[in-house]
């Protein structure tokens, strides 16, 4: 059987409930109830505005990247789906032909709140595949701050930066390197003065800390997911992910925000931290991007550990300085070292996260899932909670 199923989530869910849910439930719980390929039905939706079907086969063309377990297993995967495609609003038409519903009908249903129930198609699908495997390694880096704590060196706080980027375009004239300074040299950068930083304190920390330079966050946050899969903590476990990913550097930031501050105790941490440089916490001034959902905290939060995405806000200018790299310099061979640097605000940011993680790893109790909160009861069921602050 293959399932045919439609691309994003039913209208009218919450912000929290589209971001627990993940896009990955779907082949998992398709191969669970014996589906041996799953189908991703394109709506005209879809297609509008920045994502025509051209541009769609170009992504979807491009090489896909797993990371693979001790076994040789790949990851993230369900081993009962064989195959997964993605089908354009044209061929959904004749997938749909003498079923309960055309497809036009579905797509129509799409834009309503709540989801369409399911039924049987009549058509058969026949696939073909070929594949050109290669195996390839890509190490994620690895630096340990043993804790001073014997009671809570066991328990390690992690401060994650990507050092990947987008490689070489040989399509392109002139310059072709993807050098990634903004994305993400400014995040292993930051994440690198937080560890000279301990180093200097003179004072090492109670729980051990993980500085990690991940790989493959542009391919699917893969480095992060293989080290949330297989920690490199033997006995212990992790407590708590800061991740830095393309804090925007070019102009003395007021305030930071904190992906997911708002559902575990980390975001009083963060503001406590930020409150003590005077800099304020701001709320996620995109929440349609859904940004908590793409880098590499989330394979920890997936993981069960309480996590935040730290950046720059936008006040005092920020807001202008980010959407211009957006439209200038993102994952173009443009994000390089050329352009104009606060090197002020950069010695901030890594002060801010310094203090952050000293907080973590200091305090007398490891980061909570605040009580009903949609990630802690998905991920972490098991594990105790904390009251929300009134």
């Amino acid at each position: 059987k293959f399932v045919v199923t439609l691309i994003g989530t039913p209208k009218g869910m919450t912000p929290d409930q589209i971001k627990a849910a993940g896009g990955s439930d779907k082949p998992k719980t398709a191969g669970k109830n014996g589906a041996l390929g799953v189908l991703y039905l394109i709506t005209p939706e879809n297609l509008k505005g920045t994502f025509p079907w051209a541009q769609a086969m170009g992504f979807f063309a491009r090489p896909q990247t797993n990371w693979l377990s001790p076994t040789g297993a790949p990851g993230g995967e369900d081993p009962g789906i064989q195959i997964g495609a993605y089908v354009n609003p044209t061929a959904g038409a004749a997938l749909f032909e003498g079923a309960p519903m055309t497809a036009d009908q579905v797509f129509a249903a799409s834009t309503q709140p709540g989801a369409i129930k399911g039924f049987a198609l009549k058509q058969k699908v026949t696939t073909e595949r070929t594949s050109k495997v290669k195996t390839i390694s890509s190490p994620n880096v690895i630096g340990l701050l043993p804790g001073s704590d014997p009671k809570l060196a066991a328990e390690y706080v992690v401060l994650s930066a990507h050092l990947d980027h987008d490689g070489v375009d040989p399509k392109l004239t002139g310059d072709q390197i993807y050098n990634g300074a903004m994305d993400n040299a400014s995040g292993v950068a930051t994440m690198l003065e937080a560890a000279r930083a301990f180093k200097q304190s003179g004072k090492p920390p109670k729980r051990s800390i993980l500085f990690v330079a991940l790989t493959a966050e542009e391919d699917g946050l893969l480095g992060s997911d293989y080290l949330a899969h297989y920690p490199v903590t033997g006995t212990g476990k992790v407590v708590a992910d800061v991740n830095l990913d393309m804090p925007i550097l070019l102009y003395d930031f007021q305030d930071v925000v904190a992906f997911g501050a708002e559902h575990s105790t980390m975001g009083p941490i963060v503001e406590a931290a930020a409150a003590r440089m005077g800099v304020t916490l701001s709320p996620d001034p995109m929440p349609q991007e859904q940004l908590f959902l793409r880098s590499d905290h989330y394979s920890f939060v997936k993981a069960g550990v309480p996590s935040v995405f730290l950046v720059t806000g936008f006040k005092n200018g920020g807001e202008k300085a980010f959407k211009d790299f957006l439209a200038t310099n993102y994952h173009k061979v443009s994000d390089q070292i050329s352009q104009p640097f606060n090197w002020e605000a950069g010695a901030k940011f890594a002060r801010l996260n310094y203090l952050i993680a000293r907080e973590i790893a200091d305090g007398a109790e490891a980061p909570r899932w605040y009580e009903g909160n949609t990630y802690g009861d998905r991920y972490a069921k098991d594990a105790p909670k904390a009251k929300r602050p009134a």
